[in-house]
């Protein structure tokens, strides 16, 4: 059993609110200036669409676990990104419905190359409030006895070669990937349709990071409503992706950097 690792003071949360937030609000803005909003897509999504989908994971995520992979815990991350494949593939069959089908997924370039060029100054002062709220999150959940750590990267960060190699192109590239299909690509678009822009990203984002646990939630909430934002604002599901897997691929590499176990 690994010691208990000391945490850095909470003061130091609002320090690291106070010097991101306000950065990352002049990053939003730079960015919102230099990409143009994004036309919208008159695709309407039906709620059979979700319907068929929410059933299609269970239904996956039920079947595979028969296959009863406890004792791999890469068998498990490659049954979880089979689960979100299999989903994925749902909704682009269903995308073929309409013309603009693959548009509605943000399947297109559109504006993707300027805004990723703003990524990289974008992410330093998200990084700073996503560690905030880590941060603070993370004294609470110790003070109540919570799971202070994600079990996946917990997973993750117990193998070595080979199968770490693996497992983190999975929770680097392709689980990113998927995730942002099915979030900011199917279900944005969809709730867009049923309760406005606005509504749509905030209950996206939400059931994003309620769906990864209460592990880190706060943080997740604020990435989730950036990355909707940057679909929304672009167009493309490029510009989320991209965050996406640069934010994952560091915090895997400062998780293996700092030993957290």
């Amino acid at each position: 059993m690994s010691a208990v690792r000391e945490l850095p003071p909470l003061v130091l949360a609002p320090v690291l609110a106070l010097a991101g937030g306000p950065l990352l609000a002049l990053g939003l803005r730079s960015l919102a200036a230099r990409v143009p909003a994004a036309p919208a897509v008159s695709v309407r999504w039906t709620a059979l669409d979700l319907v068929g989908l929410l059933a299609l994971l269970s239904g996956s995520a039920l079947l595979l676990a028969r296959l009863d992979l406890s004792g791999s815990i890469l068998g498990q991350l490659l049954l979880m990104q089979l689960t979100l494949a299999l989903g994925a593939a749902h909704v682009l069959l269903a995308a073929r419905r309409w013309p603009e089908g693959r548009a509605s997924l943000g399947l297109t370039v559109g504006a993707a190359g300027r805004a990723c060029a703003q990524l990289p100054l974008l992410y330093v002062p998200l990084c700073l409030c996503f560690w905030s709220l880590a941060l603070a999150w993370t004294h609470l959940a110790r003070s109540q006895g919570w799971a202070e750590e994600q079990e996946i990267l917990a997973s993750i960060l117990a193998l070595t070669g080979p199968e770490l190699a693996v497992a983190g192109l999975l929770a680097v590239v392709v689980g990113p990937f998927l995730e942002e299909l099915l979030f900011r690509g199917f279900l944005l678009s969809a709730c867009t349709g049923w309760l406005g822009p606005r509504a749509a990203l905030v209950t996206t984002s939400l059931l994003f990071a309620a769906l990864h646990g209460t592990v880190g939630l706060p943080g997740l909430l604020l990435l989730s409503l950036v990355l909707g934002w940057l679909r929304q604002r672009s167009g493309s599901l490029l510009v989320p992706f991209a965050l996406h897997a640069l934010h994952n691929g560091v915090t895997l590499a400062l998780a293996l950097r700092l030993g957290i176990q």
